[in-house]
């Protein structure tokens, strides 16, 4: 999504695509993640960075615990990662209210679905969204999605409608990672949106 900053953006944007195209060439496994839990006044934090894989979307709910009513955070960043594993860490995360999820660096693909599925989040002034259009559907009618990208956008519209209808909205071949291409997005783009986030 281009901003008012023009040209600058669109280059930065772009060397963020290439770098996604190369981090997703290389194939993503769990050595190239990492998640590390500390305290952090008193808030227990965990950070899961890199590819989200099973091994690591498995991690952080482990990490994350069962439910003690304090706080708690996860600060997410990454080039994208597994769909099953994906589905199962927002699942996770829609159903603790107190986790807030941090975006804290590029956030693309699962990532962004991630942060997007929490209902309590926020960005860094540093983050950024990067989220697929819809897959082809050859056998649907026109503008029919696919199973996943319509369960992904309930996912979404659950906790943030106004970016799921800007997401839904969009159209799905200029968005297609075939063509290297995701709708990026700051925290200037989802306030423009009316998207509600916590403040950093």
């Amino acid at each position: 999504m281009a901003s008012a900053e023009g040209p600058r953006t669109l280059r930065r944007h772009r060397a963020r695509r290439w770098a996604l195209l190369a981090l997703l060439a290389a194939g993503a496994d769990a050595s190239a993640s990492s998640v590390a839990v500390y305290r952090h006044r008193e808030v227990l934090t965990v950070s899961l960075s890199g590819p989200i894989v099973a091994a690591t979307a498995g991690a952080v709910i482990e990490a994350l615990g069962p439910p003690v009513g304090g706080a708690a955070r996860l600060l997410v960043s990454g080039p994208g990662g597994d769909y099953g594993a994906m589905v199962a860490l927002a699942g996770h995360l829609r159903s603790r209210p107190e986790i807030e999820v941090v975006a804290a660096g590029p956030c693309y693909s699962a990532c962004a679905i991630i942060w997007a599925s929490a209902p309590r989040r926020s960005l860094r002034p540093e983050a950024t969204l990067g989220f697929h259009g819809e897959s082809p559907c050859r056998r649907c009618p026109p503008g029919a999605l696919t199973g996943r990208d319509a369960a992904v956008l309930a996912m979404i519209a659950e906790t943030a409608p106004r970016l799921a209808q800007a997401l839904a909205g969009r159209n799905p071949h200029a968005l297609s990672l075939r063509d290297g291409h995701l709708a990026f997005f700051t925290a200037q783009d989802l306030a423009a949106l009316g998207e509600t986030i916590l403040p950093r």
